[in-house]
């Protein structure tokens, strides 16, 4: 595998050689960073620190795939203590060539990563992860999150708060509804 040389993690891909109808794989390292999600702070950690991105130089343009794995860390969605989620990456890409266009490619068919025939390799790595994120962030799958009322972890223990049975600003409405039925 090749590696990029640009400690910025930028590719030129004309320098590549690489020929029409030729895929050649690169190798990027992609360092622990921080991810924001849903207002809370997140470290994505990439598996061996590295994403393969394949990049093929089509009759048309590049097409680039990334493809890797690793894991979100940060707080619980339900209970606020320490999750880890892994992730798997496959992102696909296309940059088409516009023999028209001054700088060399098609807006409509324009890859973020690409600008001209230097590629971003570090940014498609560190996207690569997040391109499908978890539906979900939780410590464990039965995780009980937080008592509403008092705050304590459930997964921990229990409380003695009285369960709320619903929201009071509808009582208006179950009392119309409880009307409707009897008549």
């Amino acid at each position: 595998m090749t590696r990029p040389s640009d400690e910025a993690g930028a590719l030129d891909l004309g320098a590549l050689e690489i020929s029409p109808g030729e895929a050649r794989p690169v190798e990027v390292a992609v360092p622990v960073q921080p991810v924001g999600i849903a207002g809370n702070d997140y470290r994505l950690s990439v598996a061996g620190g590295h994403v393969s991105v394949e990049i093929t130089h089509t009759h048309s343009g590049w097409h680039l795939r990334a493809r890797g794995a690793g894991t979100l860390d940060g707080p619980c969605w339900r209970c606020l203590t320490d999750a880890s989620v892994p992730l798997t990456a496959d992102l696909t890409e296309f940059g088409a060539f516009d023999r028209r266009g001054a700088d060399g490619f098609d807006d409509d068919l324009d890859s973020e990563y690409l600008d001209g025939d230097i590629l971003d390799a570090a940014g498609m790595a560190r996207d690569a992860p997040l391109d499908a994120p978890p539906a979900t962030i939780l410590c464990r799958a039965d995780c009980r999150g937080l008592c509403p009322m008092c705050g304590i972890d459930l997964n921990t223990g229990s409380c003695t708060c009285t369960p709320v049975t619903g929201d009071p600003r509808w009582e208006a409405l179950r009392g119309l509804a409880d009307r409707i039925d009897e008549g």
